[in-house]
């Protein structure tokens, strides 16, 4: 009877862990593996949160946090980005730390998500961003090919 039970939760933790072949409502994406004209664009709009949008229901999430305050001596980065839908309204919240001692740190200050919009289980049709738990603007929504 043990036998069975080790191999049934063996059975279910390796299927959890080979995945499903189901679409993602946000997907990380590699910065680097991105079109030069997608990169060239974030760098060139400086730090804030930043949508692109090709109206094909597929929109980029940047947090972009690359460019460093030499004045205050630090460096931003992000933690615990989270996508959710409530009452209509698509809040993303993600939580932004300063590393003061950053030369020779990997921080994670330029992250790039896919939102597939068919693919969330509610309808919205407003964005809007807490960071720190604060309501805070977009800086940007460019529209175009990415």
């Amino acid at each position: 009877m043990k036998i069975i039970r080790l191999s049934l939760m063996l059975v279910l933790f390796l299927s959890a862990c080979t995945g499903i072949d189901e679409n993602l409502p946000h997907q990380k994406l590699d910065l680097r593996e991105t079109s030069k004209a997608l990169q060239k664009s974030i760098s060139d709009h400086g730090n804030g949160i930043f949508l692109y949008d090709n109206g094909t229901g597929s929109t980029l999430v940047v947090l972009n946090g690359s460019v460093v305050d030499l004045n205050a001596k630090k460096a931003p980065y992000y933690e615990n980005i989270d996508f959710e839908v409530r009452e209509s309204t698509l809040w993303i919240s993600f939580t932004e730390h300063f590393e003061i001692n950053y030369s020779h740190k990997e921080l994670t200050n330029q992250l790039i998500y896919r939102i597939n919009r068919n693919e969330f289980k509610e309808n919205f049709d407003t964005i809007k961003v807490l960071k720190n738990d604060k309501e805070i603007p977009i800086t940007s929504v460019i529209s175009g090919e990415f």
